[in-house]
């Protein structure tokens, strides 16, 4: 990283630890806002927590996604790695889902963003 006033090309990645240049990085939430506003010792107890979905107690559910968005300038679209809040309904379908090759022929669900 880069201490405030000094400006550098790049970056190193939270994620994998490389450095990787600073027009080529995206923002993404690590968890839903309400989950990661929780106290870490409240959070262990009434969270699930995986890489793409969360659960919290049992009855609200979250989905990681992408959100593109088009930039000037820029060669490919910007992606936010986002949270959605999802019904359980959704959570299943999604689930069945999971590894079908034709997912994408399936409707839009319903979700809010929880970032």
């Amino acid at each position: 990283m880069y201490r405030a006033g000094e400006m550098t090309d790049e970056i190193i990645c939270a994620t994998c630890g490389r450095t990787h240049p600073v027009t080529e990085s995206e923002l993404a939430f690590g968890l839903p806002d309400v989950v990661f506003d929780l106290p870490e010792s409240e959070r262990a107890e009434r969270c699930k927590i995986g890489e793409d979905i969360v659960s919290l107690d049992d009855r609200t559910f979250f989905l990681r996604g992408l959100l593109p968005l088009k930039v000037a300038g820029r060669a490919r679209e910007y992606c936010i790695g986002v949270w959605a809040e999802v019904s359980e309904d959704v959570l299943n379908r999604v689930l069945e889902l999971w590894d079908d090759p034709d997912q994408g022929r399936e409707h839009t669900m319903p979700g809010s963003l929880a970032n």
